[in-house]
């Protein structure tokens, strides 16, 4: 028990003896604009803090040797051993720098292209469905020179021109007129008719995307109309006229196998 109380005198002495040989040091906190406020000054000898007010001034108790840490958010930590000189300095001036952050360089790319002519040609994507379109609107092997004056509607399904007199085409109030246009109906189907099977083929693209086609069934783009036209006599215009998209994919993925074995053969 007394060695107990001998040693909590001496650590009492020497800790009293530390207090009385320290000092108040007076500093200021800078920056390259000005006086920084808000610095955490510590005695980390004693551990003693404080922080500096709004003209950058503090105080804190030091002896010589002792080490101050002032560090602020956004500023690299600086450390200052206290010299004898320090503690008769009316204000010691400290100037703290900002931290600089250095990123690694990146490159953002959108494609995975690296610049070589040979390598790159094979990672640039393929838009399928414009290369339907190029081929099918392909026109240079047409001979623009030949005149053809044929036109199918205007020979085949235009009505029959009915002759009749002007002067009796109306009788008088109340009987019948007789007008030459019955197959006016008939004509509206027809090119009402040939106007589905022509948008038909865009609207199915659409609406399954050039990836069903091209990838899924593997159809080569420049097939993908003689494709449709090989699924035809399965009613694939019927089923998918009446609403029923579901029979008409299962019927192009059917059929997508015999017709690649089909070309296949004939390349």
């Amino acid at each position: 028990m007394k060695n107990v109380l001998t040693y909590i005198v001496i650590f009492c002495s020497l800790h009293a003896f530390s207090q009385i040989n320290q000092k108040l040091i007076k500093g200021k906190i800078l920056n390259r604009l000005g006086s920084l406020s808000d610095v955490h000054i510590v005695n980390t000898t004693s551990n003693q803090a404080t922080y500096s007010n709004d003209d950058g001034d503090f105080e804190i108790p030091a002896k010589p040797n002792d080490l101050l840490r002032l560090s602020y958010v956004g500023y690299e930590t600086k450390f200052v051993i206290i010299e004898k000189k320090n503690l008769s300095i009316q204000k010691n001036v400290f100037v703290i720098e900002k931290t600089t952050y250095t990123l690694d360089e990146i490159k953002l790319r959108r494609h995975n292209l690296i610049g070589t002519i040979t390598t790159d040609i094979k990672e640039t994507p393929v838009n399928y469905k414009d290369n339907a379109l190029m081929e099918t609107m392909d026109l240079s092997e047409i001979d623009m020179r030949i005149l053809d004056g044929d036109d199918y509607i205007d020979k085949n399904v235009r009505p029959d021109v009915v002759k009749s007199d002007p002067t009796t085409l109306f009788e008088g109030v109340g009987t019948a007129v007789n007008m030459p246009f019955g197959n006016s109906k008939k004509l509206w189907n027809l090119r009402k008719e040939l106007a589905f099977k022509k948008g038909m083929p865009a609207k199915l693209m659409k609406e399954l995307g050039a990836k069903f086609f091209f990838i899924d069934l593997g159809i080569p783009p420049e097939k993908y109309y003689h494709f449709l036209e090989y699924c035809n006599p399965l009613g694939i215009e019927n089923h998918y006229k009446k609403g029923e998209k579901l029979e008409v994919i299962k019927i192009l993925q059917n059929e997508s196998k015999s017709y690649s074995e089909v070309i296949n053969e004939h390349k």
